[in-house]
């Protein structure tokens, strides 16, 4: 039987309600009527958490998102169709791919802007551009900052920073109240900063309109600068998944000798370390920052292979020639 396409829906009044019923639950379709066993069998499959309230499941198994529901904080969560997740993933990877290419010319529009003589609003988005290519720091929702007081680049207020010498300290938390420890020594940036927190107001990154008034920057202020900068639609997190995979790269090379029974524990250390460095938890950085076949080429053995012809030092450039014959290799295979 051939398989049907992944279709593109959107939640409604159509879809089956999941209710609770004694110690389980019982799913009923659009005129309040059980669904079938093979339904049932379906719904269970997906693994919706016992936990979610206002759940509704799509009645056809092709659809690109099989169930929504409410978490405990009644935050609406999705869980997608696997056809369709790969297909996210090989999108956005292929994206990422495009991004590292685009990275010299954004690396080198944020030093011509960091050379300008005025405080400009551009200066000072270079700066935080800087910033987030040294440590990885996320661009921050004003959202989380109110209702979380949870913080990233552009909600840090001038209390997270302290100055010390030639060097600028950030502490603060970050999403999921993760503690951040941050320490910045590059002297341009470091300038800025200090200048950004002589503006007044609470949050640390502001610039100046002509009439000397204040404005906060916004992430759509910074995802605005990275797509002039690349000339393409290019944003905060496209530069933190790209520097993780770039951090498990690294790791990945530095074990390339790892005899093949430790690979596994390597491999497995290695995404620990990045989850940390990028603040996420294993699970999240594993599922949506990191490169699948990276992981699986290590873990194979194929990576190591590939690695012992080539002599390019520079990381980023041999993720990037690793990237380029991987598309390569899965172009060939799908033909």
């Amino acid at each position: 039987m051939r398989k049907k396409k992944i279709k593109y829906v959107t939640p409604d009044a159509s879809w089956i309600q999941r209710r609770k019923k004694g110690d389980g639950f019982i799913y009923v379709n659009d005129r309040n009527k059980s669904v079938r066993k093979s339904e049932v069998v379906r719904i269970t499959q997906l693994g919706i958490p016992p936990a979610y309230e206002e759940v509704r499941i799509c009645p056809l198994n092709y659809g690109h998102i099989q169930a929504v529901g409410r978490d405990s904080k009644r935050r609406k969560q999705y869980i997608y169709h696997p056809d369709w997740v790969a297909m996210q993933a090989a999108t956005k990877f292929q994206r990422l791919f495009n991004f590292g290419k685009a990275l010299p010319q954004i690396r080198a529009q944020v030093d011509q802007d960091l050379r300008a003589q005025k405080m400009t609003k551009q200066k000072i988005l270079a700066a935080m551009v800087k910033i987030m290519d040294l440590t990885n720091i996320r661009v921050g929702n004003i959202a989380y900052a109110k209702d979380h007081q949870t913080y990233g680049l552009t909600t840090l207020r001038k209390k997270h920073t302290r100055f010390v010498k030639n060097r600028v300290l950030f502490r603060f938390k970050g999403k999921n109240e993760t503690p951040w420890e941050l320490t910045l020594a590059h002297p341009s940036v470091c300038k800025i900063i200090k200048r950004c927190a002589e503006i007044p107001g609470h949050v640390l990154f502001k610039y100046e309109d002509e009439a000397g008034q204040p404005h906060p920057i916004c992430s759509e202020d910074f995802n605005a600068y990275l797509a002039a900068a690349s000339q393409k639609e290019f944003t905060a997190k496209d530069f933190r998944t790209w520097a993780a995979c770039r951090e498990l790269f690294q790791h990945l090379v530095a074990g390339k000798k790892v005899p093949r029974e430790e690979q596994a524990a390597y491999l497995k250390e290695a995404i620990k370390e990045v989850a940390q460095k990028m603040g996420h938890t294993v699970a999240i950085c594993r599922k949506s920052y990191l490169h699948p076949h990276l992981m699986k080429s290590f873990e194979k053995g194929t990576f190591q292979i590939w690695l012992a012809h080539k002599n390019q030092h520079d990381i980023e450039k041999l993720l990037l020639k690793w990237w380029k014959d991987h598309i390569k290799t899965a172009r060939v295979k799908r033909a």
